[in-house]
């Protein structure tokens, strides 16, 4: 029996395969736990602050085309979905009156907020154009877009919840992809730098994160933007480990799309210069050498293909506002704004101490990750004297302080999402190595068998802790995570 079972090609293949189908296994896993705890997105609404202007965006580029691409002239138009109108969706429309600038400017002035009344809007239209397209995909209606108005948490048991999946699937849809994705591309990127568990562990971390599922549900552009960073990342470690100048290219493509969805992914081409100088190959003799290692060929293909991508848009800025970079002000917003949006912005730490305090606290497996910036430092040092070096880590965190040090002096959770999946591989590697070599510790965590239960209880306990912060964003419809701070 046992001769013949051997002999099985289903049982062949399963034994040559395994350590490959259990990868795939766990992976899958970690990408359903990642939808399951992000869900609610398909009934939650979604027409407060800039998920109301993604959506109204899309609607005018669908009908006026990109020269249109403003908030001007946009009503909200709402259904009622129960008779007694407890139950709202709400679509924009085009506004019938000639002398109104729209429900949408309007309801913003009328709280102080005068600075999205601009002929050409500031952010770029990757998103927008991304809705249009799932839009006109998935949308039962091809001339609505509906989106959920009513938080309807508790009307679920009342609704068939059919009725709002439908409702705003096309919309919602978008980020939740983009975020799974997060978790995938935390994958790649780990297996490709250090292992497959390193890989799962990473995604794992990613899947749980309570920025990562509070801007799945929520129409944002963070989402989109960090996975299109990841991505130019993956192909960047590619063009590294096999030293191919069309991957380079290929990621200065894939970060070009980054900037059409966020500007901020711009970012990343100042962390390429910097590792690739860090890792010139050629030693630097003087100051002519180190501007030559400094504009390095690879970091030219980048940049040159980042622009060949989003150029368009700068230009298009420009040739309205007279400056690539024109991003709308408003003097006095502080004392104007009714929200209090602003206020309480000013009231939260910089960036620098709420993202260093924060990441940790909300997922505290991410503490991990600064285990290893003195192992940095050190590859670091070799990397600059031309000694044999380890990379990873060199690459890893050069791109993770370059966007910490541009967004230090910002306040809100989710603009360190793009490199989220960064600190998730960097932590990662660091639980793997207390799995494979615990040195000194060794006398207190016993076996590998047992530091192996460790890591699992305690990665289990992190989502018990993480997962729950995350999904209340969600129902209570939050955009700040006001823990600790």
């Amino acid at each position: 029996m046992n001769e013949k079972l051997q002999k099985d090609p289903v049982v062949q293949f399963v034994m040559k395969y395994r350590s490959r189908l259990t990868v795939g296994a766990l992976l899958l896993a970690v990408l359903i736990l990642a939808l399951s705890v992000r869900m609610n997105t398909f009934w939650l609404p979604h027409w407060m602050g800039d998920q109301c202007h993604y959506v109204s965006l899309a609607m005018k580029i669908d009908k006026l085309g990109f020269d249109n691409y403003n908030l001007r002239k946009v009503d909200g138009k709402s259904i009622n979905v129960t008779p007694d109108g407890k139950i709202q969706l709400i679509y924009p429309s085009l506004t019938d009156n000639p002398k109104s600038k729209g429900m949408i400017l309007e309801g913003l002035e009328a709280y102080g907020i005068r600075y999205y009344d601009q002929p050409f809007f500031h952010k770029p239209p990757a998103l927008s154009y991304m809705i249009m397209w799932s839009h006109k995909l998935f949308a039962p209606d091809k001339d609505k877009y509906t989106i959920v108005l009513t938080n309807i948490g508790k009307y679920l048991n009342k609704v068939k919840p059919a009725i709002f999946f439908k409702a705003q699937f096309y919309a919602a849809v978008v980020p939740l992809f983009f975020s799974i994705g997060l978790s995938l591309a935390a994958f790649a990127i780990g297996r490709l730098l250090f292992s497959s568990r390193v890989g799962i562990y990473a995604a794992f971390l990613m899947a749980i994160h309570p920025v990562s599922i509070m801007t799945s549900q929520k129409i944002w552009a963070d989402d989109m933007l960090s996975f299109f960073v990841s991505l130019s990342f993956i192909a960047l470690i590619l063009s590294v480990k096999y030293k191919k100048d069309w991957l380079v290219a290929l990621a200065g493509a894939l970060c070009g799309i980054g900037v059409l969805t966020k500007q901020s992914a711009g970012y990343l081409v100042f962390g390429v210069f910097v590792f690739f100088f860090l890792t010139h190959k050629n030693s630097i003799t003087g100051v002519i050498s180190a501007v030559k290692a400094f504009f390095n060929r690879r970091s030219i293909i980048f940049t040159a293909f980042v622009l060949l991508v989003s150029g368009f848009w700068f230009y298009k800025i420009y040739t309205i506002y007279g400056n690539p970079l024109f991003l709308p002000t408003q003097p006095g917003i502080v004392d104007m704004d009714k929200t209090g949006w602003f206020k309480q912005m000013r009231s939260r730490p910089v960036g620098g101490i709420l993202f260093l305090v924060q990441i940790p606290y909300l997922c505290p497996a991410f503490l991990f990750a600064y285990f290893t910036i003195s192992q940095f430092i050190r590859e670091t040092v070799k990397a600059v004297l031309r000694q044999a070096y380890d990379y990873r880590l060199v690459f890893l965190w050069v791109f993770v302080l370059t966007f910490y040090w541009n967004v230090r002096f910002e306040q809100e959770e989710r603009l360190m999402l793009p490199v989220y999946p960064l600190l998730a591989v960097l932590a990662a590697s660091a639980i793997e190595r207390f799995r494979r070599d615990p040195g000194r510790f060794s006398k207190y965590f016993g076996n590998i068998y047992v530091r192996e239960a460790i890591i699992i209880i305690f990665l289990i306990g992190c989502a018990i802790w993480a997962v729950p912060i995350g999904i209340n964003t969600g129902i209570e419809q939050k955009i700040l995570l006001r823990i600790p701070f």
